[in-house]
């Protein structure tokens, strides 16, 4: 059978008739929502942009005002660290008693502590000070010194005095420290600790606390009691916030 030949016109009216047909076909239900695409205002996003820049320049101005005013502190006032050092030693009674049963010291010693501040614009209060003595690691006593104020540049010696009352001692550690006293070497160590407080014209801090470990080795009096002399003297302060 012989294709039905058409004019073009007659093609294009069956053609937009094929094309109609077909978006009869497609049925809508009305009951379904259309699909909804949201899309943020970009003004906001820009807003948001503008309040965050913001906030890191505010940032990074605070840390540099911080800086420079740490630095202006430090050039104008220039802190320095306090120097703390045993100065002298007297010992007024050392025994060791043995029984059968245990071995027990009694001993008077004052330590004499020389304090040196060097700053000269900053004061020092020391409100509580508490020393303990130690001889290879067991404490033989402590001693409390009265609170005090430092001024600028000045230098300060305070006196600490151990009793070491009925001290109980192992054996090996009462014949090692009879040989140190024979042999005029006798290792001690000094643990201060401290509260203190910084003064700077009208401004006065909180308290902190400050750690200072000296390490000692003595030479007792040849009678036994008077002035100790000095052989080594080793101190180390450590600032504790």
């Amino acid at each position: 059978m012989a294709e039905k030949i058409y004019p073009d016109s007659c093609r294009n009216e069956l053609t937009k008739a094929k094309h109609s047909d077909a978006r009869s076909t497609i049925k809508v239900n009305p009951e379904l929502p259309l699909p909804v695409t949201y899309t943020a205002p970009r003004h906001r996003r820009n807003i948001c942009l503008i309040y965050l820049g913001f906030l890191l320049v505010l940032v990074l101005a605070l840390l540099l005002l911080l800086g420079l005013a740490s630095l202006f502190i430090y050039l104008f006032i220039h802190p320095k660290i306090p120097r703390y050092d045993v100065q002298d030693v007297y010992i007024t009674g050392f025994h060791i008693a043995r029984n059968n049963t245990d071995t027990r010291l009694d001993a008077n010693i004052t330590f004499v502590v020389h304090v040196w501040n060097p700053n000269k614009k900053i004061g020092i209060y020391y409100d509580d000070t508490q020393i303990v003595l130690l001889y290879r690691g067991i404490e033989l006593g402590e001693s409390f010194i009265q609170p005090f104020y430092q001024g600028h540049r000045t230098s300060t010696s305070v006196k600490s005095l151990f009793n070491a009352t009925d001290v109980l001692l192992q054996n090996d550690l009462a014949l090692c420290l009879e040989q140190d006293f024979v042999q005029h070497s006798i290792p001690l160590n000094l643990e201060v600790y401290l509260w203190a407080r910084v003064k700077i014209g009208l401004f006065k801090s909180k308290k902190f606390r400050v750690q200072d470990s000296c390490s000692l080795r003595l030479s007792p009096p040849n009678e036994g009691r008077g002035p100790a002399k000095l052989l080594d003297n080793t101190c180390k302060l450590r600032i504790v916030l």
